[in-house]
């Protein structure tokens, strides 16, 4: 687990990094989702706002695709 971070959170932000890995861009908030195994895009939205507010995503709000590792 990455410091500071709980379980959920550090599956997030490991599927964000091989997502972008392969892909070279960041994934949709509904990607992430599949991934994850959820069917709450919010539930996705509020994991992404505690890795931007830990420093280890950036992103746009509103803005697609927008997530980058920090």
């Amino acid at each position: 687990m990455s410091l500071g971070l709980t379980p959920r959170q550090a599956d997030l932000l490991r599927i964000i990094r091989v997502y972008i890995d392969k892909h070279g861009y960041s994934p949709s908030y509904a990607e992430l989702a599949s991934a994850m195994n959820v069917h709450s895009l919010g539930n996705i939205h509020q994991k992404v706002v505690a890795l931007q507010e830990r420093g280890h995503i950036s992103y746009i709000p509103g803005r697609k695709r927008s997530i980058t590792l920090l």
